[in-house]
């Protein structure tokens, strides 16, 4: 898969992820979120998001990382 694919999937699925996050009201953010091995630290929809937002945070770290380490 080249570069122009990987980021054109990446943004789709950010478009995703917005668009999920426009159909949360203040009444469906704590309903109950359950998926195999995030039982213990996940109980509702924000904190599947707020998961979710940290561990791509993370990955954006690793790409701006990689990209100063090829630039150089």
């Amino acid at each position: 898969m080249d570069l122009f694919m990987v980021l054109r999937r990446l943004a789709e699925a950010v478009d995703l992820v917005e668009a999920t996050l426009e159909t949360q009201t203040a009444e469906t953010w704590s309903n109950a979120y359950s998926a195999a091995g995030a039982a213990d630290f996940v109980k509702d929809r924000f904190s599947i998001f707020l998961s979710c937002a940290a561990h791509f945070h993370h990955h954006i770290g690793q790409m701006v990382y990689l990209a100063k380490e090829f630039s150089k």
